[in-house]
C-alpha cells in the first residue's frame, strides 16, 4: 500500500515531464493545439492558475475524441492532460472519488492508444508472463504511447488503493512503463528512471528495497532531466536520503533546490514551483522524517 501512495507526486513528474518536454509528436492539427494548450499550463508559475484553468482543456479534449475516437494523437493528448491534473490537484482525502474518476478517464485513454495495436489488444488480459512478452513489439516509435499509458495505468492504481483488483493491475503498468525506459531513457526527461528510483527505494529492506539500484536510477534521471529541472532533486531527497537515512545528503539537496533561481525554461515553470514549494516543505519536516 506504501509504495502506491507516494507514487503521486512521482507521476506528477512524469506527466508534467512528457506534455512539456515530451518524447514524440503528434500530427493532427486538433492534437497538436491540444497538446500546445497543455505546454503552455505548465509555464506557468502559479499553480493554483492551473488548477482553475485546465478543466476546461479537459472539457474541450474530450468533444475533440469523441468526435475522432480513433485518433493517437489526441489520445495521449487526453490520457496526459487528465493524469497529470488527477495527479497534481486531487490528491487529498477530499478528492479521492473525484481523483480516481479522472485518472479511470486517463487510463481508458491510454489503454485505448495501445489497442490501435491489434497485437496489444489479444495480450491486455493474458498471464503476466505473456503480457511481458508480448510488449517486446513495441519500437521507439511506440514510445510516447508507452510512457503515457503506463503513466496514467499507475495513477489510476494510485487512486484505487483500497481496490485489490486495481492493485493487481501492478505489475503489468510497470512491464509498460520498463518497455519505454528500455526503448528510449529520456522520454519525459528521465521521468520512467524515476519511477523505478522510487519504487527500488520504498520497498521494505530485505523485501525487494534496493538502494545501489535506486541511487543510479535517480542520478540517470536527474543527468538527463539537467540542471534546471528541480523535481527529480526533491523526490531524491525525499525517498532515497531517507531510506538510505542520510540527513545531510537530504538537507544539502533541497537547500540547494530552494536556493536554485528561478530562471528556468518556461516548460519548467510549473514543475519547478512545485518543486521549491515542496523542498521547504520537507526541510521543515526534517526532524520527523529522521
Amino acid at each position: 500500500m506504501r509504495i502506491l501512495h507516494i507514487f503521486n507526486l512521482l507521476l506528477l513528474t512524469a506527466a508534467l515531464g512528457l506534455v512539456s518536454g515530451g518524447c514524440g509528436t503528434v500530427n493532427r492539427v486538433a492534437a497538436n493545439s491540444m497538446q500546445g494548450m497543455l505546454g503552455s499550463l505548465m509555464e506557468q508559475p502559479d499553480p493554483q492558475l492551473v488548477r482553475d484553468g485546465a478543466p476546461a482543456y479537459l472539457l474541450a479534449i474530450d468533444g475533440l475524441i469523441t468526435n475522432d475516437p480513433l485518433d493517437p494523437g489526441l489520445l495521449r493528448a487526453g490520457c496526459n492532460a487528465y493524469s497529470t491534473y488527477a495527479s497534481a490537484f486531487l490528491s487529498g482525502d477530499a478528492d479521492a472519488v473525484r481523483a480516481a474518476r479522472l485518472q479511470g478517464r486517463a487510463r481508458e485513454y491510454g489503454l485505448r492508444l495501445l489497442r490501435l495495436r491489434p497485437f496489444y489488444a489479444t495480450v491486455e488480459n493474458a498471464p503476466v508472463p505473456e503480457f511481458e512478452a508480448a510488449l517486446a513489439r513495441f519500437g521507439r516509435d511506440d514510445v510516447p504511447d508507452l510512457y503515457a499509458a503506463g503513466s496514467a495505468w499507475l495513477g489510476w492504481i494510485i487512486s484505487k488503493n483500497d481496490s485489490m483488483e486495481a492493485m493487481a493491475e501492478l505489475p503489468r503498468a510497470l512491464a509498460v512503463m520498463n518497455r519505454a525506459l528500455a526503448l528510449d531513457e529520456s522520454c519525459a526527461d528521465g521521468g520512467a528512471h524515476l519511477v523505478f528510483a522510487t519504487y527500488y527505494a520504498v520497498q521494505v529492506p530485505g523485501a525487494g528495497q534496493d538502494l545501489p539500484r535506486s541511487r543510479t536510477h535517480f542520478e540517470r534521471a536527474i543527468a538527463i532531466g539537467g540542471a534546471q529541472n528541480l523535481l527529480p532533486r526533491v523526490l531524491f531527497a525525499e525517498f532515497y536520503a531517507r531510506a538510505a537515512n542520510d540527513p545531510d545528503l537530504f538537507t544539502r539537496t533541497l537547500r540547494d533546490v530552494v536556493a536554485a533561481p528561478d530562471t528556468e525554461a518556461p516548460r519548467f515553470r510549473l514543475m519547478n514551483a512545485i518543486a521549491r514549494e515542496r523542498a521547504a516543505r520537507l526541510l521543515q519536516q526534517k526532524d520527523e522524517l529522521f
